[in-house]
């Protein structure tokens, strides 16, 4: 009797250790897939990036080429303007060749700059949404921040210097000069980087009525930025740092938010569009912070970042995560 019991003791053990097998098996077959999922998910951001870096380079290019032709014709202009002519038949002549070389000049047209927008940053979500030429190129979430790969993009080092930033929560472009701002959250402040990514400033640091605590998003609308803060606050400065004024309530209603988080500004009629997180919803204000309208309080669950294109609203949803789009 005990032997049998030591035999089907035996049995079972023997069963366990196969079955515990074929589940470590499945578990790195499904680990190996998920590995190469992200890889090949890596190196389709990496492309579409270089792809856009791309197009900016040869927007560039485009430029210098298209000023240069307008300066060989404008220095051509101006010697033939110059030029002592007696005869009437030179003046005609001059007059023919100036006229075409105007023509010519009025015919060369500098390229427009593709659009970008962006969403915010943070670690263990690639949250950068990049338009080109108004056209959404990629909405991806859940990118490994602690894989030990090569970014595609490395801007600053962790740290309180000025040049550094400590867990950068939001970002955005003024369009007039190419300047990046970031909201550095850990230290409090916006810095502001020039379009290489040189440090150029930083504002909200300092005592007062600006001084900032852990900022979240921000966006630019004309020459004001509008920062997102604590459970309802929305912190509004000049482009050059000087603070003009602080608003925000807490609750459910009109103009009232339970933690404001991402935020854009629509360029056309300067609207402000935030995502109100615990309210599930979006509010569009104007950009005197009059109420005008909501949407998505029955769709999103807890929205956290959003962008505009010519076309569409973007929302990301911080719980789904899902990308939302309205027309």
């Amino acid at each position: 009797m005990a032997t049998a019991n030591a035999g089907t003791e035996s049995l079972d053990e023997d069963t366990f250790v196969l079955e515990l097998n074929r589940t470590k098996k499945k578990v790195r077959t499904l680990f190996s897939a998920l590995r190469n999922h992200m890889n090949a998910r890596e190196n389709i951001v990496v492309k579409e990036l270089d792809d856009i870096l791309s197009l900016y380079t040869s927007y560039k290019e485009e430029v210098e080429k298209r000023k240069e032709e307008k300066r060989d014709i404008e220095n051509l202009i101006n010697a033939n303007t110059q030029m002592n002519v007696t005869s009437t038949k030179s003046r005609t002549l001059r007059e023919n060749v100036l006229t075409q070389l105007k023509e010519e000049l009025n015919q060369i047209q500098i390229p427009v700059k593709p659009e970008l927008v962006t969403f915010a940053c943070e670690p263990g979500n690639l949250l950068a949404e990049i338009g080109q030429l108004g056209r959404l190129v990629k909405a991806i979430d859940s990118i490994d921040y602690f894989r030990k790969t090569h970014p595609v993009i490395s801007v600053c080092t962790r740290g309180h210097r000025d040049d550094q930033l400590n867990y950068p929560r939001g970002v955005a472009v003024d369009t007039n000069t190419g300047n990046i701002y970031v909201t550095d959250q850990s230290n409090s402040c916006i810095k502001v980087f020039d379009s290489c990514a040189v440090y150029l400033s930083k504002f909200g640091d300092v005592d007062g009525k600006g001084k900032m605590n852990y900022p979240r998003c921000l966006a630019i609308g004309g020459n004001r930025v509008f920062v997102t803060q604590g459970a309802f606050s929305i912190l509004v400065y000049q482009l050059d740092g000087k603070f003009i004024y602080k608003t925000g309530v807490f609750g459910d209603g009109d103009l009232e938010f339970d933690y404001p988080w991402g935020l854009t500004v629509d360029e056309g009629n300067r609207d402000l569009y935030i995502c109100d997180l615990n309210n599930n919803r979006v509010q569009i204000l104007s950009e005197n912070f009059q109420y005008k309208s909501q949407f998505g309080k029955d769709i999103l669950n807890k929205p956290r970042h959003i962008t505009l294109t010519k076309e569409n609203v973007f929302v990301l949803d911080a719980s789904s995560p899902c990308l939302h789009v309205f027309g």
